[in-house]
C-alpha cells in the first residue's frame, strides 16, 4: 500500500475509534484486532518501539494500578488497563508512521468528511426521506457496541454520516454529525482541520477548504464549535497584523464583537445553553459545568491516583437509562488520573502541540498557545481528553529534534 493511502487510512482508524457512530464502543476485543494490524504496518514501515515510550506511558498506567487495588472488581481494573495500553500502542504507533504528514493528512480527511455531511445533511429537512434513509441504513449497518444498548440510544449511521437520534423523543435532531455520534464531536474535527489549515497550511480564510470547514460547523449547531470558529476569526485577523494594522482594525473589531454579542451570542444554542448548564451544574453531572463539581468532587477523596475506576465499579449495576456521563474533558483528566498525573497530561499536550507545530516550521510561541487554548476549549464540552485522537497527539511531546526540522518551506499542495 503506497505511504499516503496508508496514511489516510491509519489516521481515519484512530478518529473513528475516537468518534465515528459506527464503531467508537468497540470492544476490547475487536481494539486488539486493530492493533494487530497497525502493528502490521508499523513493522512493515520498518518503524522500532523506542524505549522511552514505555517509560512515557507508565504515569498513566501507575494511578490505574493503585485504583484497582482499591477496588472489589479486579476483572474492571484489568480491563481498563490492558484498554488504555492498547490504546496507548495503537496511537503511537500510527503517530510514528504518519507524523512527518500528519497535518496535510488531517485536513484532507476532514474536508472529505464535511463535504459528505453537507451533501446529506439537507436529507433532515424531509421526514419521509429521512424515515426511509434510515430504515435502510439500520437494516444493512448496526453500530458496534449497541447491541446491549435500548433502540433510543442508537443513531442511524450511513458509516461516513449519522442521523443522530434525540434521547428518548421521537423525531430527529436537525444538526449535523458527519460521521460521528453526535454535532459536538464533529465540530471538534471541523475547528481543528480549520484551525491547522489556516495557520500551517497558510491557506487563505475563504479558501475552498476553510468555507467548507465554517459551512459544516455553522450546520451542527455545536456552542463550544461557534465559540472556537469566532476565536479563531479574531486570531486569524489580529495575531499576524502589525501594531499599525492593529490600531487600523482595531474599530472593525469592535464592530465585529457588537454584532457578534445582539445577532449570535443570543442565540439559545450558544448563551441559553450556557446559561442552562450553569443553572444546573448542581444537580445533573451530565452538564459541562456540573461534571466539573462532580469531578472534583470525588477526586477530593482520592486526588493523588484518580476515582475512575471506583466509580465504574459502583455503575456497573445500574441501568444504560440511569448511567450519568461527565463531558468535561478538561477535568475528567484529573478525575481519571488524579492531580499529579492529570497536570502531566496537560504539560505534555502544550508540549506535544507545540512540537507538532515546530515539525512544520510554524515557529511562533503566539500561534503555539493559540492551539493550545483551542484545543483546552474544545475538550471542555467532550471527554476527548482520554480518547484516540487526543492520546496521539501527546506523543509529538517527545517525537521533536531541532536539528530535524524541515528547513525549508512546505509544498502543500502536492
Amino acid at each position: 500500500m503506497k505511504s499516503k493511502k496508508l496514511d489516510y487510512l491509519l489516521l481515519t482508524i484512530v478518529i473513528a475509534l475516537t468518534g465515528f457512530e459506527v464503531i467508537y464502543r468497540a470492544s476490547l476485543l475487536l481494539q486488539f484486532i486493530i492493533l494487530i494490524f497497525v502493528a502490521v504496518c508499523f513493522f512493515y514501515k520498518k518503524h522500532t518501539f523506542k524505549l522511552k515510550f514505555w517509560f512515557w506511558i507508565s504515569p498513566f498506567l501507575i494511578p490505574f494500578i493503585f485504583q484497582g487495588l482499591f477496588i472489589d472488581n479486579l476483572s474492571l481494573g484489568v480491563n481498563n488497563i490492558l484498554a488504555l495500553v492498547v490504546k496507548f500502542v495503537i496511537c503511537y504507533m500510527v503517530f510514528e508512521i504518519i507524523k512527518e504528514r500528519f497535518h496535510s493528512t488531517f485536513v484532507n480527511l476532514i474536508y472529505f468528511f464535511s463535504v459528505i455531511s453537507l451533501l446529506l445533511f439537507p436529507t433532515q429537512f424531509s421526514q419521509s426521506l429521512t424515515k426511509s434513509i434510515k430504515s435502510t441504513a439500520d437494516s444493512f449497518i448496526k453500530p458496534i457496541g449497541t447491541e446491549d444498548l435500548p433502540p433510543g440510544f442508537v443513531s442511524s449511521t450511513l458509516i461516513l454520516f449519522t442521523y443522530q437520534h434525540i434521547y428518548g423523543q421521537d423525531y430527529v435532531d436537525l444538526r449535523n454529525c458527519g460521521p460521528f455520534w453526535e454535532p459536538g464531536m464533529f465540530a471538534l474535527f471541523l475547528i481543528l482541520a480549520l484551525l491547522i489549515n489556516i495557520f500551517v497550511m497558510k491557506a487563505n480564510l475563504f479558501s475552498k477548504k476553510n468555507v467548507v470547514f465554517i459551512i459544516a460547523t455553522i450546520t451542527t449547531f455545536s456552542t463550544t464549535g461557534i465559540i472556537c470558529l469566532f476565536l479563531i476569526l479574531f486570531f486569524r485577523f489580529f495575531i499576524s497584523l502589525n501594531k499599525t494594522k492593529q490600531v487600523f482594525y482595531f474599530p472593525i473589531l469592535i464592530v465585529f464583537i457588537f454584532m457578534s454579542y445582539n445577532y449570535i451570542w443570543k442565540f439559545d444554542f450558544i448563551s441559553g445553553k450556557i446559561e442552562n448548564n450553569i443553572a444546573i451544574s448542581s444537580d445533573d453531572k451530565r452538564s459541562r459545568f456540573g461534571a466539573v463539581i462532580y469531578h472534583f468532587t470525588e477526586l477530593g477523596k482520592s486526588p493523588f491516583i484518580g476515582a475512575s475506576l471506583k466509580i465504574g465499579a459502583e455503575e456497573t449495576s445500574f441501568a444504560h437509562e440511569d448511567k450519568l456521563s461527565s463531558p468535561n474533558g478538561l477535568s475528567l483528566v484529573f478525575f481519571n488520573w488524579g492531580i499529579i498525573v492529570g497536570t502531566l497530561y496537560f504539560v505534555l499536550l502544550y508540549i506535544g502541540i507545540r512540537n507538532m507545530l515546530l515539525l512544520s516550521r510554524v515557529l511562533d510561541y503566539k500561534i503555539h498557545f493559540v492551539f493550545f487554548l483551542i484545543f483546552c476549549i474544545l475538550a471542555f464540552s467532550q471527554d476527548i481528553t482520554l480518547r484516540y485522537f487526543y492520546i496521539m497527539i501527546l506523543f509529538f511531546s517527545f517525537s521533536y529534534q531541532r536539528q530535524k526540522t524541515i528547513n525549508r518551506p512546505i509544498n502543500w499542495l502536492k
